[in-house]
């Protein structure tokens, strides 16, 4: 059983899977540019610029049922996928790996002053605990299992539209929150087309669960990540119909001086 199986079956324990109807979504924004110094620098259009991007994941959760004893987001596991074929983006060397946003939280959901035993990390786990800790494969992000929330503890709405307004000034943000982010090098070719995936990144789903008002995180059941999606980034302009044009009459020149 992998890292993130081992992760998710312990956060069921306690109570039946069920089959619920919540979502989870991970939407991916380039938030800064940088160059090969790491110096801030304007995002060029369509992410083609040769340079490093920062690129954060946002959540949002949706139809949580209070009916069916549903609290918010249990845990949930994914692997980002860097292109291997032509080695196009890479992990940056500098800042590898994933980079947690994890502020702390009042239990209280009020503002400080409070005492310090009311400080909680948001998320009892975000980190990569895969075989890597920088391989982007096996990040997981989830709330303490078996704790009962409060009436106003943040930590029962994060990423839903009813998100304690405490949560909001805390480092996470109004939904979609903020949970981490990743640096990638790209080299600023240009893509091949339209669909072209050795200049996307891309994501795969590694499971997801929910927490219940009895304070366990139950694994939804069928199919692992059935309810929750990842979005991807594209990098790299298009050439344009012109140049497409061209490249094709010139390969075709090419295959006629090799038949002659």
């Amino acid at each position: 059983m992998s890292h993130v199986k081992k992760i998710l079956a312990l956060a069921a324990l306690g109570l039946a899977s069920t089959a619920g109807a919540a979502t989870i979504t991970l939407t991916p924004v380039v938030t800064q540019f940088y160059d090969a110094a790491f110096n801030p620098l304007p995002t060029p259009a369509f992410n083609s610029g040769a340079g490093i991007y920062e690129i954060h994941y946002r959540l949002t959760v949706a139809g949580i049922n209070p009916a069916a004893n549903e609290v918010g987001v249990g845990n949930f596991a994914f692997k980002i996928n860097l292109p291997t074929a032509g080695n196009k983006l890479k992990n940056n060397t500098d800042a590898p790996g994933w980079a947690a946003n994890n502020p702390f939280v009042d239990v209280n959901g009020v503002a400080p002053p409070n005492p310090p035993s009311l400080n909680v990390p948001a998320w009892a786990r975000n980190s990569d605990i895969g075989a890597s800790t920088s391989d982007l494969d096996g990040i997981t992000v989830g709330v303490v299992a078996n704790t009962v929330f409060g009436a106003n503890d943040p930590r029962q709405d994060l990423g839903e539209p009813t998100q304690n307004t405490y949560t909001n000034n805390a480092g996470l943000g109004p939904p979609p929150l903020d949970i981490g982010s990743i640096f990638v090098n790209f080299d600023g070719s240009a893509r091949a087309g339209v669909n072209d995936p050795t200049h996307d990144i891309t994501a795969v789903t590694q499971g997801m669960s929910l927490h219940f008002t009895d304070g366990s995180n139950t694994e939804v059941t069928g199919q692992p990540g059935q309810n929750f999606t990842i979005g991807s980034v594209q990098f790299g302009s298009v050439p344009e119909p012109t140049s497409l044009g061209l490249l094709a009459l010139g390969g075709l020149a090419a295959a006629r001086r090799r038949r002659a």
